[in-house]
């Protein structure tokens, strides 16, 4: 009887593909492990995901089989499986991104076959990734737990002690002792034998938090972490660890969700309402409601941990899908940090990104050998260039965006797709000199406060600094030892940091945020405020905020500076509400692409003529549901154009998730009858939305 393979590969493509099984192979074929297949006229690395028997239709056959046991076990093909069905992506692309980078070849030959099967065979040596193998503790003694911090463990170990699955929402203040909840119930479940997932927003956070879980200090066991700033083969050798049991802690950003563990009594989320975790590339999935999910199939506890929990989290715990606990006090009752707004109209600073008043403070702090934290959700020198004669621009050739002025390098930087020119003294367009530096960012603000103290240390924390590998534990170590006085930098710093001597906060200006075209806008304004406000005072000494911005009179400036998430929840609730917005509606968000900007423009009006036709056509399998489906677009995208590919958006919303699945289903059934995708035009899903941009 011959026997067939089930196949599926990482690209966008959502079908599994049939291959006959050679006699010499049959007793290799596992379920999960790699394949050697000819996909076209090429041969591509693929994925057995299920058997067939007796097929009648005419099949190529296998080339080689990779693996001896599955890289892609049972527990895992279910969660990539769940991923690609709600993210309406390919399972192959899915399971390509849970898998280490040395797996994800294209097109193969045979010594790139050899390379492979070497490295598998032989694994790799032991590399140094900042934590050691003693896991000796660095704590001096085990910390005392406030009332809130007892009450919010009692609770949360109950269900791990009873090996239930449980989603539990932590909100605790900034410096109320997240973390240690975090740390004691780990210790919990690895005294039971099972396995603990962290997942971090930033991978700055990910040595900070490593090094407080070592205070475990459990059978001497590793902990691994995993990220993109690891090289493959660091990557590659984390993954076999977890892989072999040879941890029981894994520490990372977003794909840490995919560690190859199996039995998983503990999954923490930590700032769970970050925007980081959600994948702007096919699989397009959100990291949290990943590990809600995984979770779930692997009967384990969630903790999803924030000062700022997101409006989805927070109505989740409100109608009772999540159980709530709050941390409402900082540890030893210390006072959160006094924020003072200061009113930046009228141009009443001439000029000048920092104020008075915070120059003001940022000197007594020097005085008494303090330290100060500047912030500024900004790159560069200055967020465009222009001619004051005749009014030019200097914009990306690939992308309908200015550049970034860099005035180290003396560069336009286009922050999007890299493209960079070097800005000359005269304008291309009508040879004048009078060249405009319009906006801020963080070197911006680092140049001005150079020049109003020249003799201190000062450090700038972005995505620029930190790009060589070890400059981000440079600087954070150095904000530790007391070495630094002032700290500036981006959103990098804005969460999850912890420096005693930290006592100013200055947020340069609220407002960027705020004027995003997005219904999100107020909330991520809410959230960063009360987020970098949150790193000052965390030591003996209290701490001040120096808050500047041009809308004072804001509700989420207004609730930020008085710490009020119950009445920022409830103002920004009723709005949602009313215009029918997430936490209260589903969507999703379809990006129609390609590089003729005529012929996406006819596409994409076609596409929305498709929706409205499929959407009346099919009124009956939401209606029943006393629900309907809204659609909006086709528009241009607010960025136009990136990478020299023109965008549109057709986004629909509804109230329930499994209608919007259906009739998304039948559009695509709709579309792939029609001849309208061709290979020069590209369309991808985006359900859960976090970015319109």
């Amino acid at each position: 009887m011959n026997r067939f393979a089930e196949v599926v590969f990482g690209i966008p493509v959502d079908r599994v593909f049939l291959y006959r099984i050679p006699e010499r192979m049959d007793t290799l074929c596992k379920k999960g492990v790699r394949v050697f297949a000819p996909f076209g006229r090429r041969n591509m690395i693929g994925y057995i995901v299920g058997f067939q028997n007796n097929v009648d239709i005419e099949t190529k056959e296998l080339i080689e089989i990779i693996d001896k046991e599955p890289v892609v076990p049972d527990y895992m093909g279910k969660f990539t499986r769940w991923i690609a069905d709600y993210y309406l992506c390919s399972w192959g692309e899915v399971i390509e991104s849970a898998m280490p980078e040395w797996v994800d070849i294209k097109i193969i030959n045979k010594s790139e076959l050899k390379r492979v099967k070497t490295r598998y065979r032989e694994g790799s040596g032991n590399r140094d990734l900042g934590l050691k193998n003693s896991q000796k503790s660095s704590a001096t003694g085990i910390q005392s737990l406030t009332p809130y911090q007892a009450n919010a463990l009692k609770k949360i170990l109950d269900k791990v002690n009873k090996e239930i699955h449980h989603i539990f929402l932590l909100r605790g203040v900034t410096g109320s002792g997240k973390t240690e909840v975090y740390i004691r119930t780990a210790s919990e479940v690895l005294k039971s034998g099972r396995k603990v997932i962290v997942m971090v927003p930033e991978i700055a956070l990910t040595l900070q938090i490593s090094q407080r879980f070592l205070t475990l200090n459990y059978s001497g066991r590793r902990i691994a972490i995993m990220h993109s700033n690891l090289t493959p083969r660091e990557r590659y050798d984390e993954w076999m660890k977890i892989r072999n049991g040879e941890v029981d802690v894994v520490i990372g950003a977003r794909s840490v969700i995919f560690a190859p563990f199996e039995d998983i009594g503990l999954i923490i989320v930590d700032e769970e309402h970050d925007t980081a975790y959600k994948q702007n590339e096919n699989p397009r999935y959100n990291g949290r409601d990943a590990a809600v999910m995984r979770g779930k199939l692997s009967n384990a506890v969630v903790i999803l941990g924030s000062a700022t929990p997101s409006m989805e989290s927070y109505y989740n715990a409100q109608i009772g899908k999540y159980e709530f606990v709050s941390l409402p006090e900082r540890i030893d009752k210390k006072p959160l940090p006094v924020i003072e707004i200061v009113d930046t109209r009228g141009g009443a600073h001439g000029g000048k990104i920092i104020s008075e008043r915070l120059k003001t403070e940022i000197g007594k702090r020097i005085a008494k050998k303090e330290q100060t934290l500047l912030f500024l959700n900004r790159r560069g020198t200055a967020r465009h260039i222009q001619c004051a004669e005749c009014g030019f621009v200097w914009r990306c050739r690939n992308c309908s965006i200015s550049l970034t002025y860099h005035k180290k390098e003396n560069l336009g930087i286009c922050h999007y797709c890299g493209y960079s020119v070097i800005i000359s003294d005269s304008c291309p367009e009508c040879k004048g000199y009078s060249i405009g530096y319009k906006g801020r960012g963080t070197q911006r603000i680092e140049e001005e406060i150079r020049s109003l103290f020249p003799d201190l240390n000062i450090e700038r924390m972005d995505r620029d600094t930190v790009r060589k590998k070890g400059e981000a534990k440079r600087i954070l170590k150095g904000v530790e030892m007391g070495d630094v006085d002032i700290l500036i930098g981006t959103q990098i710093i804005s969460k999850g940091h912890d420096y005693p001597g930290i006592t100013l906060v200055g947020i340069i200006s609220a407002d960027d945020s705020l004027n995003i075209p997005d219904f999100r806008a107020a909330e991520r304004t809410f959230q960063l405020i009360t987020q970098v406000a949150g790193r000052a005072g965390r030591g003996e000494i209290k701490g001040d905020v120096i808050l500047q911005t041009y809308n004072p009179d804001n509700y989420a400036v207004k609730c930020a500076k008085e710490y009020n998430f119950i009445e920022f929840y409830n103002r920004e609730g009723k709005f949602r509400e009313i215009l029918n917005y997430p936490p209260y509606a589903k969507m999703a968000l379809f990006i129609v692409s390609g590089r003729n900007e005529k012929i996406i423009e006819a596409v994409s009006h076609s596409l929305g003529e498709i929706f409205d036709e499929v959407i009346k056509r099919h009124r009956d399998l939401y209606q029943q549901n006393h629900n309907s489906i809204e659609r909006f677009g086709p528009s241009k995208a607010i960025i136009y154009k990136i990478k020299n590919r023109y965008r549109w958006h057709i986004i629909l919303k509804t109230k329930k998730t499994g209608d919007l699945k259906k009739i998304i289903s039948k559009i695509i059934e709709e579309i792939n009858s029609s001849s309208l995708l061709k290979k020069s035009i590209k369309m991808d899903i985006d359900v859960d939305p976090i970015n319109f941009v």
